[in-house]
Parts: structure tokens; C-alpha cells; sequence
């Protein structure tokens, strides 16, 4: 793949087990200095969320693996991907430009890159999640990194949520957006979004091949937007 330089990997951490299917999840998130004081406050409390409500569900615990990149002057792998009771979650800080295009394709990378040790060990995996959170519009080239994940999305790679909160550019994340869909926050409770993510992930790790998956509702600070 070549994309990474040696200053950016977090290093993995080996799957639970090598027989069970496994769900990995990329957190992709804004920590541009738009989100200095309350945002960021708010998203450190809702990423330590996701993963004390992730540990209340045994088969999640089996089964889910995430990793977080952030994205601001530059992006930065903060975790690789570990099994969901090994999280190293750390505290954001905010600063910076919108690397968005540079972060989409650490998200993809980081995938591909897990898929591959998945195959090497003969592990079974479900479709990778990316959840990326913006406030803002990127300010680094990002159309060829949405085409990647346009095409990405169209083989069944990968499911994509495009989350606005704040300010950020609707026209812009729309385009980014696989499939034009986005998850537009009303405020900034992303505890509530994050328990979510939580429980979707643990029912997506419940299902069987054919089976008619069907997501808890989102939370009420959550629209959903089709463009």
C-alpha cells in the first residue's frame, strides 16, 4: 500500500480468536481546532462511551475490533486496530486544518491492511465500518479519496457513516458520503451517538449470512439526511 510512514502507525494488537467472525470499525474524527472547548469535551466523553458500552455485550466483546484515526493539520493513526476490551482510548485535543482526504485513506489503509492478518490466520470478518465525525470541510485534496471510497463501497467493502455536527459543509460531506447519506447531529451529545454505534455493531455481530439486518433506530439528536 505504501501509504503510511513509520511516525503514523499505532501499532495492531492480534485478534481475540482466530475462529470467531470478526467486525472492525475505524473511528475516523475531526480534531480540527474548530472543535476546541465543548465539541471536543464532548467527543472524548462519547468515544470513552462507545467502549464501556461495547464491554457490557459478550458476543461484541468476541467480535468487534476498532481502531481511531483523527484528522487535523495532518492525520494521525492514534490506535490501530485492537479488540474492542483492549481499546487504548486516548484524550483528543483540538488543533489544526481539516485533513479529511488524508484521513479516508488511513481509514481505508488500516482495513485493507487488517483484512489482509484476517486472511493470513484464516480469521472470518464481516464488512468493515468507518464512522467519521466532521464539524467542518476538508482543506486537503479529498475528491480522490472519496472516489476510493465510492468504489469501495459499491464491492461491499466497507459501510460508511458521514456524521455533520456543527457548522460543517452538507454539500461537501454529501459528496464524500458512498451513498449521500448523512447522520446530522442537532447537538453535541455524542455519548448518545456513540452507545449507538455500540449497539449496531453488537447486532451486525449477531448475524448470520442472509440474514435481513435491521439497526436500532438512531438516537433524537440525530437526523437523517438523504442527498
Amino acid at each position: 500500500m505504501g501509504f503510511f510512514d513509520q511516525e503514523s502507525i499505532a501499532p495492531s494488537l492480534p485478534p481475540v480468536s482466530v475462529t470467531e467472525k470478526h467486525l472492525p470499525c475505524v473511528l475516523l474524527l475531526d480534531t480540527s481546532g474548530s472543535m476546541s472547548g465543548a465539541p471536543i469535551a464532548a467527543l472524548n466523553e462519547g468515544v470513552a462511551r462507545f467502549k464501556e458500552t461495547a464491554l457490557r455485550d459478550v458476543q461484541a466483546v468476541k467480535s468487534v475490533e476498532s481502531a481511531i484515526v483523527t484528522f487535523h493539520s495532518t492525520a494521525t493513526i492514534n490506535t490501530g486496530f485492537a479488540p474492542i476490551g483492549e481499546l487504548n482510548v486516548p484524550l483528543f485535543e483540538a488543533d489544526g486544518a481539516t485533513s479529511m482526504g488524508a484521513g479516508i485513506r488511513f481509514a481505508l489503509d488500516l482495513i485493507e491492511e487488517r483484512k489482509n492478518i484476517y486472511k493470513q490466520i484464516g480469521t472470518p470478518y464481516y464488512r468493515a465500518w468507518i464512522f467519521m465525525i466532521t464539524d467542518g470541510e476538508p482543506t486537503d485534496e479529498w475528491r480522490q479519496a472519496a472516489a476510493r471510497l465510492k468504489e469501495e463501497h459499491s464491492q461491499k467493502k466497507i459501510v460508511f457513516f458521514a456524521i455533520g455536527v456543527g457548522n460543517y459543509n452538507r454539500e461537501i460531506l454529501s459528496q464524500v458520503s458512498p451513498d449521500g447519506r448523512i447522520l446530522e447531529m442537532t447537538n453535541l451529545d455524542f455519548a448518545s451517538l456513540f452507545e449507538w454505534l455500540s449497539s449496531s455493531l453488537s447486532e451486525t455481530s449477531r448475524s448470520k449470512p442472509g440474514d435481513k439486518l435491521a439497526l436500532p433506530p438512531v438516537p433524537g439528536n440525530v437526523i437523517v439526511i438523504e442527498t
